[in-house]
């Protein structure tokens, strides 16, 4: 039989893991553990509700196109926080900025720095993410380390691939590519397994009485609407980014001068093909790429060719959102409580209105990569772990309170209550410099070398360097936001 729920407050109440102690040791300060959770209660949540101000203040420079601020900003915060556990996000935000400002060499640098990031949360160990994990119950999941997610690390190999090109260097530019192909073909099993273990081990946490399972299944079921509101976005396989892999095939098709690299370029574009089906160009550069393989044709022999690259608007950011949960007691006696549960929700902003055109005829630019998508699709698969740890910490949170109040009065319970409600908050840490897609054409290379371009008012000309093959890289993240433009000569 279902225990009958009733309300213990008319707040949202958040739990901790009931302290071993036992009961409270004759003489002992009925102060102590107020104290300590006073101290949490103005430390932590500070830190969260520092963070959304610092990443509002970098989203506002970013987007109205004052790339040397946004940098300036983010380099400001780097290491702040709880044991700079943002430092890993300030470096992709000051990298994307440096990069928009046209600071090749310095944002290959801070990506660079990134990579060391990624690596070791990929070969850290259960115990790591447990102790994590552990921490997390008495704050939330801002107390974390920012571990970034695997769409962060092929955007990150994605970009340094475009700034290497940019800069005329195309052997590190490849290195770049195989990377960003190595992880998403590993990551489809890597991280499945990884998001499997997090739930296992905070089934492991649950503070002992409680059904965390029950407590979990009401937790979802009430959470149905937002998993049902992410199901369309699930248009890609999951951890794969359109981008990284039709970069790949642009690469090889025009650059590559290794034995195989004609096949491996029909192979990525395949690929992007697949994924990206309405896009008429990249079926055109899947078929040069069969034609060059199947020896019918010689890369001299394509006609003069000017891919444009368009970053458009800006991705996602997150919000929280708050409802109560019931708590379940694996005691049959004592009936289920209401807890409070915070947990992130997706926001999508705006794109450019009518997108890109190009050239004289007025070419439209269609859809390459759609990063709402992309890092819909992997947010929904790490959405379970996350919800899993939200309730865990408010279950704890809320036990503790419980306790401090059965064990030391009032006073302690009331402290316990205040610090469940405002140590109670959604990790919103996100990187939000990304766009909200990446848009693709492809026009013949203009007699005089002049390309314009034009998008919501604006029409600059790109003036052409000499060669065969060019790709412009355009990012413009509002309509009124000065672009950044690069040319890349691909040779």
């Amino acid at each position: 039989m279902i225990p009958q729920l009733q309300r213990v407050q008319t707040v949202p109440q958040y739990r901790a893991r009931v302290p071993a102690s036992g009961p409270p040791v004759p003489g002992r300060s009925r102060r102590g553990p107020g104290l300590l959770l006073l101290c949490l209660f103005f430390f932590l949540p500070a830190c969260a509700w520092m963070t959304q101000a610092q990443q509002a203040q970098f989203e506002d420079h970013f987007a109205r196109g004052d790339y040397a601020l946004a940098a300036s900003r983010a380099a400001k915060q780097e290491g702040k926080g709880a044991g700079g556990s943002s430092q890993l996000l300030w470096k992709l935000q000051q990298g994307a900025a440096l990069q928009a400002a046209g600071d090749m060499e310095e944002s290959i640098e801070l990506f660079d720095t990134t990579e060391a990031f990624f690596s070791h949360f990929d070969q850290d160990n259960r115990l790591m993410r447990w102790s994590e994990q552990l921490a997390a119950l008495f704050s939330n999941d801002s107390a974390l380390a920012y571990r970034g997610t695997l769409y962060d690390a092929i955007m990150v190999n994605s970009y340094k691939a475009l700034g290497f090109m940019t800069l005329g260097e195309m052997g590190n530019a490849r290195v770049e590519l195989n990377r960003a192909r190595d992880r998403q073909r590993r990551a489809v099993i890597r991280y499945s397994d990884r998001i499997r273990e997090e739930r296992e081990a905070l089934r492991e946490e649950a503070p002992a009485g409680t059904d965390m399972d029950s407590t979990l299944s009401r937790a979802e079921q009430r959470l149905e609407s937002e998993y049902r509101r992410l199901e369309p976005w699930s248009v890609y396989p999951a951890f794969v980014n359109p981008l990284a892999t039709w970069l790949e095939g642009l690469y090889l098709l025009t650059v590559g001068e290794a034995r195989g690299d004609s096949s491996s370029a029909v192979q990525a574009l395949e690929r992007a093909v697949g994924m990206v089906p309405e896009n008429p160009q990249l079926k055109r550069d899947l078929q040069w790429a069969i034609d060059l393989a199947d020896g019918r044709r010689r890369r001299e022999d394509l006609p003069a060719t000017v891919w444009v690259l368009f970053e458009n608007g800006l991705g996602p950011v997150k919000e929280e959102q708050r409802i109560e949960i019931p708590v379940v007691f694996s005691v049959s006696d004592r009936p289920a409580i209401f807890t409070g549960l915070a947990y992130p929700v997706l926001r999508y902003r705006n794109g450019i209105p009518g997108g890109l055109r190009v050239g004289e005829s007025g070419q439209t630019a269609e859809l390459l990569s759609n990063m709402d998508a992309v890092i819909s699709t992997e947010f929904r698969e790490r959405l379970p772990a996350v919800i899993a740890r939200a309730v865990a910490a408010s279950v704890a949170r809320a036990t503790l309170q419980y306790q401090l109040q059965r064990q030391w009065g009032d006073l302690a319970g009331f402290v316990g209550l205040l610090y469940q409600i405002y140590a109670t908050q959604a990790d919103t840490r996100i990187w939000s410099a990304l766009p909200k897609r990446f848009d693709m054409t492809a026009v013949e290379k203009p007699d005089d070398n002049r390309l314009r371009l034009s998008w919501a008012g604006q029409n600059p000309e790109v003036v052409l360097p000499e060669g065969q093959f060019h790709l412009v890289w355009v990012r413009a993240p509002s309509a009124g936001a000065d672009p950044g433009i690069r040319v890349i000569t691909l040779e």
